[in-house]
């Protein structure tokens, strides 16, 4: 029973370190920036930008905040289940486990945010490029989708072919 609980502990500290890193750097902006102030980390390409975003990518859907954090708990239980349930997280492979780490942290932090304070912390932008006010929470989830897509790829069983007459065929 402890190898148990030692397993899932062990299994989810990767998501806790996730949420830490999310938590900390929304906090250091927060803190350290007024809102909509900006700042250059690495000239001409990326750069600190302190706002909030009641939507998703982009500001999207913005006026239904409660609809994403529903979306978003619902989310962290799947994911939570997924991690727990053995089948689950055998049939997913490394790549998946992984992918399913950086996705269960990214969610995490992003419905703190939601719960806590009705928005999200944004903080990193491009510089060279019009594109979204993100923040760590995203960068996981956008890796863990990535790798999730991936390991499917990778990861999916050849099946043998069944002829007409029954047999099986490789």
């Amino acid at each position: 029973m402890k190898n148990k609980w030692l397993k899932l502990f062990l299994r989810n500290l990767p998501v806790a370190v996730i949420v830490c890193l999310d938590r900390n750097a929304k906090g250091w902006v927060s803190g350290n920036l007024e809102l909509y102030e900006r700042r250059e980390l690495i000239p001409g390409f990326l750069g600190l930008f302190h706002t909030r975003n009641t939507g998703a990518s982009f500001g999207l859907f913005s006026e239904f905040t409660w609809v994403l954090t529903v979306i978003s708990a619902v989310a962290v239980i799947l994911l939570a289940y997924v991690s727990v349930k053995e089948k689950f997280a055998h049939s997913l492979g490394k790549l998946g486990k992984l992918a399913v780490i950086l996705l269960a942290g990214g969610a995490i932090g992003n419905l703190w945010d939601r719960l806590c304070y009705g928005y999200v912390v944004d903080m990193f932008e491009f510089l060279f490029i019009s594109f979204a006010v993100f923040n760590v929470a995203d960068v996981f989830l956008v890796a863990g989708g990535g790798l999730l897509v991936i390991s499917q790829i990778l990861h999916k069983e050849v099946k043998p072919a069944v002829s007409h007459d029954g047999d099986h065929h490789a």
